[in-house]
């Protein structure tokens, strides 16, 4: 099943996560891994809302690549694909968890 979704409010600042895109269907992908403690560091220090989040990956030649995170929250469960991802989690904790895991792959 194909993923859709609507972009809107992506370019508004403050960034606010009532105005991002959103989706309840992850794609497919290579692998998946828990991610939670690197979501909560970047998103909620405090833990207050009590979110677990999934990284899902694509294997390239080159190492993994985050296409999307999972984001659960009670009984709510979101899709965030990568642009949005990197939003939350910044351009540099995603090259951080991409680059573990992928020394994890190579036994490093």
């Amino acid at each position: 099943m194909p993923v859709v979704v609507i972009w809107w409010g992506v370019e508004t600042m403050p960034f606010d996560r009532t105005q991002i895109a959103r989706t309840r269907t992850a794609p497919l992908c290579d692998r998946t891994e828990d991610i939670t403690d690197n979501w909560i560091e970047e998103t909620d220090k405090e833990n207050v809302e009590n979110e677990g989040c999934t990284g899902y990956f694509d294997e390239t030649e080159t190492g993994l690549l985050l296409v999307g995170v999972e984001v659960e929250s009670g009984s709510l469960t979101n899709f965030y694909p990568r642009e949005i991802a990197m939003r939350f989690l910044t351009p540099e904790t995603v090259d951080r968890i991409e680059d573990h895991f992928t020394a994890v792959d190579e036994g490093i």
